[in-house]
């Protein structure tokens, strides 16, 4: 995707399976936190501390190319962004 960002362009590129991009521990993360879990209760599942959680979180954000839970639930159920 090519789109203007003052006088540069951005491009973004799209995977067919965007949950791919994911370590484990941030796809398990994000399937938890996108089916209403908190950070905290991903934390405690996951056995890991709640900052870790947030670690997760943000780089699976990051690499999914969302920015708020609705786009993240969006990008696991459809990992090819359609």
């Amino acid at each position: 995707m090519v789109q203007p960002c003052g006088e540069l362009v951005s491009l973004t590129m799209c995977s067919r399976r965007r949950a791919s991009l994911l370590a484990p521990r941030e796809l398990s993360a994000a399937r938890l936190y996108s089916q209403g879990s908190s950070y905290k209760e991903v934390a405690r599942t996951l056995g890991v501390t709640p900052a870790t959680a947030r670690t997760y979180l943000r780089n699976a954000y990051v690499r999914l190319g969302v920015s708020n839970k609705v786009e993240l639930i969006s990008a696991l159920r459809h990992p090819g962004g359609e």
